[in-house]
């Protein structure tokens, strides 16, 4: 068997080092990189609807014009009728508790419309056989995690979010010596146990689960797990959220693209005294089609546009745009980026506040580009900066970018 394990150590770009404390929060706190998240999925039982000021009975998809969100739940790639949507305000709670609006259980077809005032929400997919619409899901019952959220829901718009469901697995928590913990268990993607995927454990929801984790860099398991799918992980006791990856190019970190594997452990947050030992099951989808960007912008909505091209003046489709104020970019994470780019290379940045910003572009985020990666700054080695007043838009900014070698 072929466990990738990784005691509490740095690794930084390949060197290995004893952590400190600090070390582990910086890490922890990366900010956040545009990672389109597949969630997870059950199969059909049909609860009780919802009741109460935030039900929203199932019907067809919103109109465009309508503010909210809109879409199908499947599960194992089949519509999963009888699913509640549940909205959150934030990922703290791990979706437990009474969420701030419900949609009612999905139609036959797997589809779900939510009506929401504009903000920022998570939405989750549940289907539990309590009686109760607040009822958790138990083993075997369905959970899923939207791998877009979070979903942001703006006044003149209905989003897309496509949200796949799965059914949950059994939870091991046994007592043990030391004072460190231990995480254990397989890494299941939908034809069985996955080799070379990745485990991620964070500390808390403040980076949406997106960029590296409070291990650094090149992720929880170093190299992937083996052809069994298992892995094990031992860190200092506290509470964790688990995620998991697997990208066809290779990568630990980055943006998923379709036919990319991503999972959300059903149990977050973790949370683990000394010498506790955990063995769960992190249930792994494939990414979903990204749904296609809006090509309106609303008005007042303050940001930059512009196009990727590569040296030639051909767009380079895939690469996303970005606006930071860290000029020592290698390492960093953007505050602010686009979706990827389509096969024309325009790019939309939202920066809600304004400011003074560098922007560029590239492939990935979570470490430096590597070989064979797409990078660019506006300007290039004499890279400079865009100020945009807020409610403003700043147009025609082109960035060129090359392959790292």
């Amino acid at each position: 068997m072929n466990i990738g394990r990784l005691s509490p150590e740095w690794y930084t770009f390949g060197v290995k080092s004893k952590p400190s404390f600090k070390a582990v929060r910086f890490w922890a706190h990366f900010a956040a990189a545009l990672i389109a998240l597949p969630a997870l999925a059950v199969e059909p039982h049909v609860p009780p609807p919802v009741t109460g000021a935030n039900a929203v009975v199932a019907q067809p998809p919103l109109a465009a014009t309508a503010a909210g969100v809109h879409g199908k739940v499947l599960f194992e790639g089949k519509p999963a009728p009888g699913v509640l949507v549940l909205v959150y305000p934030d990922a703290g709670t791990g979706f437990k508790g009474t969420a701030v609006a419900s949609s009612g259980p999905t139609a036959a077809d797997g589809r779900f419309s939510l009506a929401l005032k504009p903000g920022r929400y998570f939405l989750v997919g549940k289907q539990a056989g309590g009686s109760s619409p607040d009822a958790e899901p138990g083993p075997g019952e369905l959970f899923g995690y939207y791998g877009g959220n979070p979903v942001k829901v703006t006044p003149d718009a209905s989003s897309e979010a496509n949200l796949q469901v799965i059914r949950r697995a059994p939870l091991t928590i046994a007592a043990g010596a030391g004072t460190d913990v231990k995480i254990e268990g397989v890494l299941m993607g939908p034809r069985g146990p996955e080799e070379s995927a990745t485990l991620f454990a964070y500390p808390d929801a403040g980076s949406d689960f997106r960029g590296p984790d409070i291990t650094g860099p090149l992720g929880s398991v170093l190299g992937g797990t083996g052809p069994d799918g298992r892995f094990a992980l031992e860190l200092p006791q506290g509470i964790y959220y688990l995620t998991a990856a697997k990208r066809k190019a290779g990568t630990a970190l980055g943006p998923l693209q379709p036919g990319d594997l991503y999972g959300y452990f059903d149990g977050n947050p973790l949370k683990l005294q000394a010498g506790q030992r955990a063995t769960i099951t992190v249930r792994l989808t494939e990414k979903l089609r990204q749904p296609e960007a809006s090509s309106t912008v609303s008005q007042g909505t303050t940001g930059i546009s512009g196009r990727i091209a590569d040296p030639a003046g051909k767009p380079v489709a895939g690469v996303f745009a970005f606006a930071t104020t860290d000029p020592n970019l290698i390492g960093s994470m953007p505050p602010y980026h686009s979706r990827p780019v389509g096969p024309d290379g325009v790019f939309f940045i939202e920066v809600p506040g304004g400011g003074t910003f560098y922007v560029g572009a590239r492939t990935g985020f979570g470490g430096p580009p590597q070989p064979g990666q797409w990078q660019g700054m506006l300007g290039d080695a004499n890279m400079h900066t865009i100020t945009i007043e807020k409610g403003k838009l700043v147009n025609g900014v082109d960035i060129t970018v090359r392959v790292v070698e």
